[in-house]
Protein backbone atom coordinates (compact mmCIF):
# COMPACT_ATOMS: atom_id res chain seq x y z
CA UNK A 1 0.00 0.00 0.00
CA UNK A 2 1.48 3.58 -1.02
CA UNK A 3 1.51 6.64 0.65
CA UNK A 4 -0.61 9.05 -1.55
CA UNK A 5 1.39 11.82 -0.64
CA UNK A 6 5.23 10.09 -0.96
CA UNK A 7 4.23 7.47 -3.13
CA UNK A 8 6.21 5.25 -0.96
CA UNK A 9 5.52 1.52 1.09
CA UNK A 10 3.73 2.78 3.72
CA UNK A 11 4.80 -0.54 5.88
CA UNK A 12 3.12 -1.17 9.32
CA UNK A 13 3.68 3.17 10.16
CA UNK A 14 0.30 4.17 8.47
CA UNK A 15 -2.27 6.88 10.10
CA UNK A 16 -5.95 7.69 9.06
CA UNK A 17 -8.04 10.91 9.24
CA UNK A 18 -11.44 11.12 10.51
CA UNK A 19 -11.81 11.56 6.50
CA UNK A 20 -10.57 8.68 6.17
CA UNK A 21 -7.63 8.88 3.72
CA UNK A 22 -4.79 7.39 5.11
CA UNK A 23 -1.11 8.67 5.10
CA UNK A 24 2.41 7.11 5.77
CA UNK A 25 3.82 8.24 9.30
CA UNK A 26 6.40 10.62 7.92
CA UNK A 27 3.75 12.59 5.48
CA UNK A 28 1.28 12.32 8.68
CA UNK A 29 3.67 14.40 11.48
CA UNK A 30 4.03 16.66 8.20
CA UNK A 31 0.83 17.96 7.75
CA UNK A 32 -0.17 19.95 10.77
CA UNK A 33 -0.38 24.01 10.58
CA UNK A 34 -0.82 26.32 13.40
CA UNK A 35 -3.98 28.33 13.13
CA UNK A 36 -5.60 31.34 14.72
CA UNK A 37 -5.22 30.98 18.61
CA UNK A 38 -2.01 29.35 18.62
CA UNK A 39 -4.16 26.11 18.05
CA UNK A 40 -2.72 23.40 15.28
CA UNK A 41 -4.89 21.74 13.06
CA UNK A 42 -4.40 19.37 9.65
CA UNK A 43 -5.72 20.01 6.21
CA UNK A 44 -6.16 16.42 4.05
CA UNK A 45 -4.16 17.07 0.85
CA UNK A 46 -6.96 14.51 -1.18
CA UNK A 47 -10.30 16.15 0.19
CA UNK A 48 -9.03 19.26 1.78
CA UNK A 49 -11.10 18.66 5.11
CA UNK A 50 -9.68 20.43 8.52
CA UNK A 51 -9.01 17.97 11.32
CA UNK A 52 -7.43 19.51 15.19
CA UNK A 53 -4.46 17.99 15.23
CA UNK A 54 -3.80 14.91 17.62
CA UNK A 55 -4.00 11.08 18.09
CA UNK A 56 -6.95 9.90 19.41
CA UNK A 57 -10.66 9.04 19.14
CA UNK A 58 -12.78 11.16 16.35
CA UNK A 59 -9.05 12.92 15.61
CA UNK A 60 -6.08 11.20 13.56
CA UNK A 61 -5.88 7.32 14.34
CA UNK A 62 -2.78 5.03 13.50
CA UNK A 63 -3.73 1.58 11.71
CA UNK A 64 -1.70 -1.27 12.00
CA UNK A 65 -2.27 -3.46 8.72
CA UNK A 66 -0.68 -7.30 8.04
CA UNK A 67 1.80 -7.18 5.52
CA UNK A 68 0.92 -9.75 2.67
CA UNK A 69 4.39 -11.43 2.55
CA UNK A 70 5.68 -12.09 6.02
CA UNK A 71 9.62 -11.73 7.00
CA UNK A 72 11.93 -15.13 7.00
CA UNK A 73 11.82 -14.61 10.67
CA UNK A 74 8.28 -14.21 10.87
CA UNK A 75 7.55 -16.99 8.40
CA UNK A 76 9.59 -19.35 10.73
CA UNK A 77 8.03 -18.61 14.12
CA UNK A 78 4.47 -18.85 12.02
CA UNK A 79 5.56 -22.46 10.84
CA UNK A 80 6.64 -23.39 14.48
CA UNK A 81 3.68 -22.06 15.74
CA UNK A 82 1.55 -24.25 13.53
CA UNK A 83 4.03 -27.32 14.46
CA UNK A 84 2.79 -26.99 18.15
CA UNK A 85 -0.43 -26.23 17.64
CA UNK A 86 -0.89 -29.31 15.32
CA UNK A 87 1.12 -31.20 18.36
CA UNK A 88 -1.61 -30.11 21.23
CA UNK A 89 -4.29 -31.23 18.59
CA UNK A 90 -2.82 -34.48 18.30
CA UNK A 91 -1.56 -34.45 22.16
CA UNK A 92 -5.71 -33.44 23.15
CA UNK A 93 -7.09 -36.32 20.63
CA UNK A 94 -5.03 -38.66 22.74
CA UNK A 95 -5.68 -37.58 25.85
CA UNK A 96 -9.57 -37.96 24.87
CA UNK A 97 -9.34 -41.71 23.93
CA UNK A 98 -7.50 -42.52 26.78
CA UNK A 99 -10.55 -40.57 28.88
CA UNK A 100 -12.51 -42.85 26.65
CA UNK A 101 -10.39 -46.01 27.35
CA UNK A 102 -9.98 -45.46 30.76
CA UNK A 103 -14.05 -44.54 31.02
CA UNK A 104 -14.99 -48.05 29.80
CA UNK A 105 -12.03 -50.25 30.57
CA UNK A 106 -12.19 -48.99 34.30
CA UNK A 107 -15.26 -50.16 35.83
CA UNK A 108 -14.68 -53.32 34.21
CA UNK A 109 -11.09 -54.00 35.59
CA UNK A 110 -12.77 -52.77 38.88
CA UNK A 111 -15.37 -55.27 38.42
CA UNK A 112 -12.63 -58.63 37.90
CA UNK A 113 -10.37 -57.40 40.82
CA UNK A 114 -13.49 -57.68 42.78
CA UNK A 115 -14.70 -61.14 41.96
CA UNK A 116 -11.24 -62.00 42.12
CA UNK A 117 -11.03 -60.59 45.41
CA UNK A 118 -14.50 -62.37 46.46
CA UNK A 119 -12.68 -65.89 44.90
CA UNK A 120 -9.37 -65.50 47.59
CA UNK A 121 -11.81 -65.12 50.23
CA UNK A 122 -13.96 -68.15 49.45
CA UNK A 123 -10.78 -69.99 49.10
CA UNK A 124 -9.17 -69.02 52.18
CA UNK A 125 -12.82 -70.13 54.52
CA UNK A 126 -12.32 -73.34 52.21
CA UNK A 127 -9.22 -73.68 52.98
CA UNK A 128 -9.71 -72.95 56.59
CA UNK A 129 -12.78 -75.55 57.12
CA UNK A 130 -10.62 -78.47 55.52
CA UNK A 131 -7.85 -77.29 57.61
CA UNK A 132 -10.17 -77.75 60.65
CA UNK A 133 -11.58 -81.17 59.16
CA UNK A 134 -7.90 -82.41 58.99
CA UNK A 135 -7.12 -81.03 62.31
CA UNK A 136 -10.20 -83.09 63.96
CA UNK A 137 -9.68 -86.17 61.62
CA UNK A 138 -5.73 -86.44 62.99
CA UNK A 139 -7.43 -85.83 66.65
CA UNK A 140 -9.74 -88.95 66.34
CA UNK A 141 -7.01 -91.49 64.59
CA UNK A 142 -4.86 -90.41 67.14
CA UNK A 143 -7.63 -91.44 70.46
CA UNK A 144 -8.60 -94.21 67.75
CA UNK A 145 -4.99 -95.37 67.70
CA UNK A 146 -4.89 -94.79 71.75
CA UNK A 147 -7.57 -96.92 72.31
CA UNK A 148 -6.56 -99.91 70.06
CA UNK A 149 -3.01 -99.73 72.14
CA UNK A 150 -4.97 -99.97 75.25
CA UNK A 151 -6.59 -102.72 74.20
CA UNK A 152 -3.94 -104.84 72.69
CA UNK A 153 -2.20 -104.15 75.87
CA UNK A 154 -4.42 -105.47 78.47
CA UNK A 155 -5.79 -107.79 75.36
CA UNK A 156 -9.42 -106.86 76.73
CA UNK A 157 -11.96 -109.35 75.45
CA UNK A 158 -15.83 -108.74 75.59
CA UNK A 159 -16.85 -111.57 78.74
CA UNK A 160 -20.04 -112.02 79.44
CA UNK A 161 -21.02 -111.84 82.79
CA UNK A 162 -22.46 -115.02 84.77
CA UNK A 163 -25.73 -114.05 86.93
CA UNK A 164 -25.37 -117.16 88.83
CA UNK A 165 -22.73 -116.30 91.81
CA UNK A 166 -21.60 -119.70 92.96
CA UNK A 167 -21.88 -120.05 96.95
CA UNK A 168 -17.81 -121.71 96.62
CA UNK A 169 -14.88 -120.59 94.02
CA UNK A 170 -11.99 -122.36 93.93
CA UNK A 171 -8.83 -119.97 95.19
CA UNK A 172 -5.70 -119.57 93.06
CA UNK A 173 -1.91 -118.32 93.65
CA UNK A 174 0.19 -116.68 91.82
CA UNK A 175 0.69 -118.17 88.32
CA UNK A 176 -1.62 -119.98 88.41
CA UNK A 177 -4.16 -116.90 88.87
CA UNK A 178 -6.17 -116.79 85.43
CA UNK A 179 -6.07 -113.60 84.35
CA UNK A 180 -5.91 -111.40 80.78
CA UNK A 181 -2.14 -109.88 80.48
CA UNK A 182 0.69 -110.60 83.12
CA UNK A 183 -0.38 -108.33 86.23
CA UNK A 184 -1.38 -110.53 88.80
CA UNK A 185 -1.07 -111.34 92.74
CA UNK A 186 1.38 -113.17 93.79
CA UNK A 187 0.82 -113.99 97.38
CA UNK A 188 -2.73 -113.81 97.64
CA UNK A 189 -5.27 -116.49 97.52
CA UNK A 190 -7.70 -115.26 94.53
CA UNK A 191 -10.96 -116.68 94.35
CA UNK A 192 -12.17 -117.62 90.59
CA UNK A 193 -13.86 -114.16 88.66
CA UNK A 194 -17.27 -114.34 87.87
CA UNK A 195 -17.15 -114.27 84.11
CA UNK A 196 -17.78 -117.22 82.32
CA UNK A 197 -13.74 -118.29 81.18
CA UNK A 198 -13.25 -117.23 85.07
CA UNK A 199 -10.30 -114.72 84.32
CA UNK A 200 -9.79 -111.65 85.79
CA UNK A 201 -8.66 -108.54 83.95
CA UNK A 202 -6.69 -106.62 87.66
CA UNK A 203 -6.19 -103.17 87.38
CA UNK A 204 -3.07 -101.21 89.21
CA UNK A 205 -5.21 -98.08 89.76
CA UNK A 206 -4.32 -96.97 93.84
CA UNK A 207 -0.80 -98.39 93.67
CA UNK A 208 2.33 -96.48 95.28
CA UNK A 209 6.11 -97.45 95.86
CA UNK A 210 5.28 -99.40 99.04
CA UNK A 211 2.00 -101.53 98.16
CA UNK A 212 0.68 -102.70 94.57
CA UNK A 213 -2.86 -102.32 94.20
CA UNK A 214 -4.70 -105.11 92.26
CA UNK A 215 -8.26 -104.76 91.72
CA UNK A 216 -10.60 -106.89 88.85
CA UNK A 217 -12.93 -104.69 86.79
CA UNK A 218 -15.15 -107.64 86.52
CA UNK A 219 -15.40 -109.42 89.61
CA UNK A 220 -14.54 -106.68 91.87
CA UNK A 221 -12.10 -108.77 93.76
CA UNK A 222 -9.26 -106.31 95.38
CA UNK A 223 -6.46 -106.63 97.13
CA UNK A 224 -2.99 -105.21 97.89
CA UNK A 225 0.37 -106.82 98.29
CA UNK A 226 4.12 -105.03 99.76
CA UNK A 227 6.70 -104.52 97.14
CA UNK A 228 9.87 -105.81 97.95
CA UNK A 229 12.41 -103.23 98.68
Amino acid sequence: MECQICFEAMGDHVYSLPCGHCYCGPCTYRLPTRGPGRSWSVTCPSCRDVTPWGIGRGQIRRIFLNQTTPTPDVQSLQDQLAARESEVESLRAQLAEARVTINVTLPAKEALIRSQEREIREAQQDFSDLALEYHQEVADHRRARARIDELQEHQIVAQPVSLEHPTERATRRGDDIRCIGRRRPQETAVPECTASDGYHEFSGAGSNKCAAKYRCKICNFSCSEPKPH
